[in-house]
């Protein structure tokens, strides 16, 4: 086995086998790295959010937005895309940050501007339907839960048979 690779504890399992958890990848990380590797619930903690203070609404005039939120870092433009569906379009404030916002941040959007029991989407459309002028980003939020998500093990009404 290459250096680089890692090995597991016999107790893990083999280092051919498949992981069968996160907690077994950390465990093998954990001994190849020994005190340098910090505990998986570090690894995997949600990133301390930056200051973005309160979220403002503007008063502005516009036909299809029909809302618009902005703090310290991102404005957003709140749009009614059709069937219950809303349309958040994400801008940074300034270019001095990054312009793409991390998915803990689209996250935090979502969560605070339509509500963390929401679920949202974004779309990476054909390449014939990209339009990117501006570096700006978009989430759909659904009126309902997708039929599939990341957690096989949640009862989603009308979901998909397996």
């Amino acid at each position: 086995m290459a250096k680089d690779n890692l090995e597991v504890d016999s107790d893990v399992g083999a280092a051919d086998a498949p992981w069968q958890s996160w907690d077994d990848v950390f465990n093998a990380l954990r001994k190849r790295d020994g005190d340098n590797m910090p505990p998986w619930e570090q690894l995997l903690a949600t990133p301390q959010p930056e200051d973005w203070g309160p979220w403002r609404q503007p008063t502005f005039r516009g036909d299809a937005i029909i809302g618009m939120h902005v703090n310290n870092v991102f404005t957003v433009h709140e749009s009614d895309a059709g069937g219950g569906v809303t349309h958040l379009t994400v801008f940074a404030n300034s270019r001095e940050r990054p312009a793409r916002p991390t998915w803990w941040e689209m996250q935090r959007i979502k969560n605070e501007l339509a509500g963390a029991e929401k679920t949202a989407v974004e779309v990476y459309p054909p390449e014939d339907e990209v339009v990117d002028g501006a570096h700006v980003f978009h989430l759909w939020v659904l009126p309902e839960q997708l039929l599939f998500g990341l957690r096989s093990d949640k009862n989603r009404p009308g979901a998909l048979a397996k």
